[in-house]
């Protein structure tokens, strides 16, 4: 059904579901030189979701 989706986009700051992409940039910089000192982190990646 639609109606799922289009209740949570409209619950979510940014106003959009998530694609592939969204999560592929935090997979570049995990692996990346960039995130040699982020340990035991999580990255919540949820448009905002959370931070309402």
């Amino acid at each position: 059904s639609v109606a799922p989706y289009v209740t949570q986009r409209l619950k979510t700051p940014m106003g959009r579901m998530g694609e592939p992409d969204d999560i592929a940039w935090i997979c570049v910089y995990l692996a990346s030189e960039e995130s040699k000192f982020a340990t035991g982190a999580e990255f919540v990646i949820d448009g905002g979701y959370t931070a309402q």
